[in-house]
């Protein structure tokens, strides 16, 4: 199937780039898979995004009245997926009878397991995989790849907020669910994939414990009790992740029971009011005891 996308893009690719006012990311080639080609191109964020040109040449043999809205469906489809994650966004798509093109802006993302890479707050990192069971389902849902063939890397995301503390999002890359497959590859079940990603925190976390805990001794008492605290939180969200793995491994249950279960370890939110109308039911019995005293 490989033999069509790399005679387009030999022949076509550097006039579609052209035609698109597009211009190559640095040291960027073509990455030519069984359905289609994607390249990095420039763009304003680049530090924030990769701007992506996808390509579906139509085979020779495929009429352009079904060529044309299959591609266009599946690039819908991962545009969808992708604002759906907060992951990037489909910026246009273009039809012609040769081919179908579209213009992608996905977030940059880092591996979890790079050194260099931030990780959230550990008491968040229940919500962010809850929210990744979520996202994996409406995946599975929306593209059909129910045996994850098409999916890709692990990344972490970072999303900027205004006056806020930064979000993260936890997501796989699965632009070959347009593009096709470079490669065989090995199916794999939604729920081995979200047991391993679990478990794969879990560990991040539990070094993170670990490097905690070497750096409390040459601390004062102030912060020995502060790092001390957070050595416990950390602990706490990793024996409820590694509860979730031993329940996954025993029962082999739905996703849905997952995400609860991960919901279940997010910290609860406290409720600001109720002290606050105690401390001003209080503030009221004084005052009419001083003005009852004052009679």
């Amino acid at each position: 199937m490989t033999r069509h996308v790399r005679a387009f893009v030999r022949n076509r690719g550097d006039a579609l780039l052209e035609r698109l006012d597009e211009q190559p990311f640095e040291g960027a080639d073509w990455t030519i898979a069984s359905h289609g080609a994607v390249i990095r191109v420039q763009g304003e964020h680049d530090a924030l995004f990769e701007r992506l040109v996808v390509v579906l040449p139509r085979p020779g043999d495929a009429p352009p009245e079904r060529f044309r809205p299959w591609a266009e469906t599946r690039l819908a489809q991962l545009g969808w997926y992708l604002e759906t994650c907060n992951t990037g966004k489909q910026v246009s798509t273009a039809s012609h009878d040769a081919s179908v093109v579209s213009v992608l802006m996905l977030r940059a993302g880092r591996d979890p397991n790079d050194p260099a890479t931030e990780l959230p707050e550990p008491t968040h990192v229940p919500a962010l995989l809850r929210d990744f069971v979520l996202n994996l389902e409406r995946y599975v849902h929306a593209l059909g790849d129910e045996t994850l063939r098409y999916v890709r890397a692990l990344r972490l995301y970072r999303v900027p907020r205004h006056n806020r503390p930064d979000e993260f999002v936890l997501g796989v890359d699965v632009l070959p669910t347009v593009i096709g497959l470079a490669e065989p590859t090995v199916d794999i079940s939604p729920l081995t994939l979200v047991r391993g990603v679990i478990g794969e925190l879990a560990e991040l976390l539990d070094q993170r414990r670990e490097e905690t805990a070497a750096a409390l001794s040459p601390l004062r008492f102030g912060e020995w009790r502060r790092g001390r605290r957070r050595v416990i939180r950390i602990g706490r969200v990793v024996e409820g992740l590694d509860g979730i793995c031993a329940l996954i491994d025993a029962e082999r249950v739905p996703l849905a029971v997952v995400r609860e279960e991960l919901d279940a370890l997010r910290p609860k939110e406290r409720d600001w009011r109720k002290p606050l109308l105690q401390a001003l039911f209080v503030v009221a019995l004084a005052l009419g005891a001083i003005w009852m005293w004052m009679q």
